[in-house]
């Protein structure tokens, strides 16, 4: 994600709108208004729904096989809901007709914050069960057929048996994983697997440090 993109998703308006930690998915009609509510300011509320609005937005849009880190989008359905309980205590400075419209917009803030949470646990889910282990895969096999090829290239005339056999093994393994794995990735992602450059957890998971040789 662009830094143009992250500051889109994350604007603060003052003290507004607060980061809190991801919490357990709630229905809105649960969500309280803070303890302590600052006097009631309208403009404070109107703004509010436009900048949640934008941000509940370009969320939704946001492509999560891309994302290496995911850790920017997950924040928004908590700060939706923290962005909620300001807007219930500023509802007495609204008409009657903006606080239905209020209402109706923390209904909507509410079940879309819901609606994240479960998309993201989908997709950890998925990145876990089945992304970063097909992608493992694909690597291990093109792994394998570079080693297998360079031993039976071997200049010096002795080609070791024995590293064929166990590589030719692992190859075979790997391929039988790729082979399961795909059909549960069409299923998830609803289009084939291309290639591993495409998915941001595979992504990251190559760039993580290896471990140095002992």
């Amino acid at each position: 994600m662009s830094e143009g993109m992250i500051g889109r998703i994350t604007p603060v308006l003052g003290a507004l709108v607060v980061f809190a930690p991801l919490a357990n998915a709630q229905s809105l009609p649960t969500i309280p208004p803070p303890q302590e509510c600052k006097p009631p300011n309208r403009d404070r509320a109107i703004k509010l729904q436009a900048v949640l609005d934008r941000q509940m937005k370009l969320i939704s849009a946001t492509p999560l096989q891309g994302e290496q880190d995911l850790a920017t989008v997950k924040s928004g359905p908590e700060s939706a809901r923290t962005s909620v309980r300001v807007l219930k205590c500023d509802e007495p400075g609204l008409s009657p007709k903006e606080q239905r419209e209020a209402q109706d917009f923390e209904a909507r803030a509410g079940k879309w914050a819901d609606d994240m949470d479960a998309r993201f646990a989908a997709e950890d889910q998925a990145r876990a069960d089945v992304i970063v282990p097909l992608c493992t895969a694909v690597w291990t096999v093109a792994m394998m057929r570079e080693w297998i090829a360079k031993e039976k290239s071997n200049p010096g005339g002795v080609v070791d048996l024995q590293k064929l056999h166990d590589w030719g093994q692992t190859l075979q393994e790997s391929q039988a994983e790729i082979d399961s794995l795909k059909p549960r990735y069409i299923a998830f992602r609803h289009h084939a697997f291309a290639r591993w450059e495409s998915e941001g957890a595979c992504v990251a998971e190559a760039n993580k440090p290896q471990d140095s040789p002992q």
